[in-house]
């Protein structure tokens, strides 16, 4: 065994040593409020604003009400919540119809060469469906994966690569687009009132992104993973997600093939009516159109092969769904209420500025620089992973920092899409994880966190090498972003 086999092992083991995911967050939870009380008073001098950001203790009278003042709220609010239960919903429909293990049967079929690439290619494009991709895409990865008679564990860790270290990349504009440019706009404009950043100001990076992502990753996992990691184990053929299988009605090819086809006939109607329709407002409303969609199909397939016969068999497919996802919404209420006080106590904020401090005291700039920023911004993201929050919190850091020495505010959003992305797959407080380890446990029930951590960091040094890279070559190139001609210089 190599060293770093020693070292993804250890990370396994110490993984899944670690107590119950609720327990985990709770600890995550009061550490947060003991540690704002330690480095209480410790501030730091916005750059923007010219205002002093102070710690606040929050291991007092005052900090103690706040946590219980909020608790419900910071629930409640908590964006992953919603996104899930909605499509749950939906997904519950096409799960219980039979549709999806049936859609996942025929992808089997792609040559092994190509699966993992399907996979990654599908995970980095589903983030159009924002949050939805990352409840979605793991979950079929490891289905995908089990119908190909290959390790459903592996094939969740590849989908959740794609979909979440591959977040900030696609072919086509997203709602993540117009979100961090219109943060960059007001942060530009804190040193350049007139300056404006288009939702397409990444756009040529990001195309280049979504394929070169999703082959060099491909490269890495079917070279150097597969062989360890993808081996089919034949503890997989008595798991629960095989008594479920077994449940499910075996039908005739002519039926199974009526049915796909009526689904993907209501996929094109479906679509089709709302491009042609309402196609301004897709993007925005993605989370419940998603969900309709996903009832659609399961409805078109679950009707013609009468795995749904009538409103009651709906309805329960329905509670299928919500029920599947009991252990995330017991898990969400430690990790909603972490992160809340994350950010309440300005420890993010001190962090960030003082991370910034020491880059420009010491006169980094160039290449140096903007991968000192991503690695900046992946070390805050394993512990404030919300995309947007985050960008919110440094965009008035990064963007005036980076313009008085000389870069486009098009530039310091590309290096924080880079480091937003890679270290998503290897924070325990990824809203998302509570569920993928649900789901792997229904392959596996001694499955714990390790068993995702130990195969995700080497897809997330990947990723991150392989970014670092494409970066450097398009600064040294001077290729523009996007449209516009803007580069990282201004």
């Amino acid at each position: 065994m190599s060293f770093f086999d020693h070292i993804i092992h250890g990370i396994e083991v110490a993984g899944n040593k670690l107590p119950n995911p609720f327990v985990l967050f709770v600890m995550v939870w009061i550490f947060m409020i003991v540690l704002s009380q330690i480095l209480a008073g410790v501030s730091a001098i916005d750059p923007a604003s010219g205002e002093t950001v102070v710690v606040e203790g929050m291991l007092n009278a005052d900090g103690l009400e706040w946590v219980l003042k909020n608790m419900v709220k910071n629930y409640t609010k908590f964006s992953p919540l919603g996104t899930v239960l909605v499509m749950m919903i939906g997904l519950g429909v096409t799960t219980t119809s039979g549709l999806l293990n049936e859609a996942m049967k025929k992808l089997a079929k792609v040559p092994d060469r190509w699966l993992v690439f399907l996979v990654l290619f599908v995970g980095i494009c589903g983030n159009i469906a924002s949050g939805a991709a990352s409840a979605i895409v793991p979950a079929l990865a490891a289905s995908l994966f089990y119908a190909a008679k290959k390790d459903p564990i592996f094939g969740l860790c590849i989908g959740f690569a794609g979909v979440t270290a591959g977040y900030t990349a696609n072919l086509i504009p997203t709602g993540t687009d117009v979100l961090l440019a219109g943060v960059s706009t007001t942060a530009l404009q804190l040193v350049n009132p007139e300056g404006t950043v288009s939702p397409l100001c990444n756009y040529f990076f990001m195309i280049a992104s979504t394929i070169i992502i999703a082959a060099v990753a491909s490269f890495v996992i079917n070279k150097f993973m597969m062989k360890k990691y993808g081996k089919w184990d034949v503890k997989y053929e008595n798991c629960q997600a095989a008594k479920e299988l077994a449940e499910q009605k075996t039908l005739e090819d002519t039926v199974v093939n009526k049915g796909l086809r009526n689904a993907l006939l209501a996929t094109i109607i479906y679509w089709g009516a709302l491009f042609l329709f309402v196609r301004s407002i897709i993007v925005t409303y993605i989370i419940p159109f998603m969900m309709f969609f996903f009832i659609a199909a399961g409805l078109a397939y679950g009707v013609t092969v009468k795995t749904i016969k009538n409103t009651n068999d709906f309805v329960k497919a329905m509670e299928n769904g919500l029920k599947s996802c009991l252990s995330f919404l017991v898990i969400a209420f430690p990790i909603a209420n972490a992160i809340e006080a994350f950010g309440h106590s300005n420890i993010a904020s001190v962090v960030a500025i003082k991370l910034a401090e020491f880059c420009s005291g010491r006169g980094i700039v160039g290449l140096p620089l903007l991968i000192m920023l991503i690695l900046i911004t992946s070390l805050v993201n394993l512990f404030l992973v919300s995309s947007t929050s985050k960008w919110a919190l440094l965009a008035p850091i990064f963007i005036p920092f980076m313009y008085y020495l000389g870069y486009s505010a098009e530039g310091a959003q590309v290096v924080y899409r880079i480091g937003d992305s890679c270290t998503n797959i290897i924070t325990p407080l990824q809203p998302f994880i509570a569920m993928h380890l649900a789901v792997i446990r229904k392959y596996d029930a001694d499955a714990g966190l390790g068993s995702i951590f130990s195969r995700t960091l080497p897809l997330s040094m990947t990723f991150f090498v392989t970014w670092v890279i494409l970066l450097a070559i398009w600064y040294i190139t001077g290729l523009p972003l996007g449209p516009g001609g803007i580069g990282f210089t201004l």
